[in-house]
């Protein structure tokens, strides 16, 4: 279960023009309407404001879990 305070931050964009900077960190959000997903699927707000549920796929990314 992602804890309200669990962030990513990218340490290595794998294409260009991705909707990530290098260096930033982003709030992980969980989306329930799908059901394939028990505990919800993870998703980030990109730099340009969409969701997108792939970070993992083109960034290379680490959890930091703030207090």
């Amino acid at each position: 279960m992602t804890n309200k305070n669990e962030i990513v931050r990218v340490t290595e964009c794998r294409f260009n023009e991705c909707g990530f900077t290098v260096g930033s960190k982003y709030k992980l959000h969980k989306d329930y309407s799908n059901d394939m997903f028990v505990d919800g699927e993870e998703y980030v707000i990109d730099d340009e404001g969409r969701s997108n549920y792939g970070i993992s796929m083109i960034c290379k990314i680490e959890k930091v879990y703030m207090n």
